[in-house]
């Protein structure tokens, strides 16, 4: 069993590696600059999807 640590926020998330369905890359404007995110939809529950700091390359390199 792998876990992936991410950060959302300021609150540090230990996610299941085997429970991640997908993740996907985005950004935002947020006035000062672009900020950039990913959305990670993991099967906790059946929605289950948070929004973390770290970018999709970043958590595949912890696999």
């Amino acid at each position: 069993m792998k876990f992936v640590k991410v950060t959302k926020a300021h609150e540090v998330l230990y996610i299941n590696a085997d429970h991640i369905h997908w993740m996907s890359q985005h950004e935002r404007d947020e006035g000062a600059g672009k900020e950039s995110y990913t959305v990670i939809r993991f099967s906790l529950e059946t929605h289950d999807k948070v929004e973390v700091k770290e970018t999709v390359e970043e958590i595949l390199k912890q696999l």
